[in-house]
């Protein structure tokens, strides 16, 4: 059975601890999964060789042919850990004020660690920063050196390591991290049948994706162009002539645009896919 029957619309799903049993992956499959999507961010190397090994051997047995979805990672960046371990969160106060520094340093409710050295390069007096996907949101008030003070205009309980989002960086070179280079180095040796390239800013960094994808195999995965930051959508036609596929990555443009304006980006994303004859993912949240 080919992958492009007759339901033109495939369902892909992520596979993590509660579904890589293979009795799990053979009920999947046969109830419909078309194409599974493999985190980079989570497992080994030699756990994830052992689940594409898996996929491939269930699906083999059910006799269909289920394509494997790897995706990078892309640059990450994160608070902290809590100062005091023996506490799940720490609380922002809204209308508060706080200092960030731009190393890991353990989180207060008044000084709050970003692992991210160049932090300062791309934030600003008036900039925004977003905590563990907006819930909670700091306005850059005065930069002293290696430290910002900032208003809490959305506060909140703060986990440890949680994501951060800078919606008005220009940040460039953080769809393939060096950490992104081994993981695509792995992916291409394992065959998988595509590559999730995260953060794309323009075609460039499809090209150069391909180029260090075409260092290890002759017959490199096909691409798909993750869509979440604003610069994307701004370039998502140049992005889809270099892509082999389009991902509408919801969460995360819900998080760098106002998330009533996602619903528009989503349609627009899909039409250019449409217009260039890609497949497109519409996946998250």
């Amino acid at each position: 059975m080919s992958v492009y029957d007759e339901r033109r619309v495939k369902i892909v799903a992520t596979l993590g601890p509660a579904s890589r049993e293979r009795d799990t992956l053979r009920e999947l499959f046969l109830a419909g999964l078309d194409v599974v999507r493999i985190n980079a961010a989570h497992g080994t190397p030699e756990e994830r060789s052992v689940l594409v090994n898996d996929v491939r051997t269930v699906a083999d047995e059910v006799g269909k042919l289920v394509p494997i979805l790897f995706d990078l990672r892309g640059l990450k960046i994160r608070t902290g850990p809590l100062a005091n371990p023996a506490e799940d969160t720490v609380g922002i106060p809204r209308g508060g004020t706080v200092t960030v520094v731009n190393t890991p340093a353990p989180a207060t409710s008044e000084v709050i660690g970003i692992d991210f050295p160049q932090l300062f390069e791309f934030i600003h007096r008036g900039s925004r920063i977003l905590i563990s996907d907006g819930l909670i949101e700091l306005l850059v008030e005065r930069i002293d050196g290696n430290s910002a003070q900032c208003h809490v205009g959305r506060g909140g309980h703060l986990h440890g390591r949680q994501g951060v989002t800078l919606p008005e960086a220009m940040i460039r070179g953080g769809s393939l991290t060096p950490v992104d280079r081994e993981d695509l180095q792995w992916g291409v040796e394992q065959g998988v049948d595509f590559i999730g390239l995260s953060f794309v800013s323009d075609a460039n960094d499809l090209h150069l994706a391909k180029e260090v994808a075409g260092w290890y195999s002759s017959r490199p995965p096909h691409f798909i162009a993750k869509i979440e930051r604003p610069q994307a959508l701004e370039n998502v036609r140049s992005i889809a002539s270099a892509a082999d596929g389009l991902m509408v990555a919801r969460g995360d443009l819900g998080v760098q645009m106002a998330p009533e304006r996602v619903p528009r980006a989503q349609k627009e994303i899909i039409r250019v896919a449409n217009e260039f004859a890609l497949p497109v993912i519409t996946a998250t949240q």
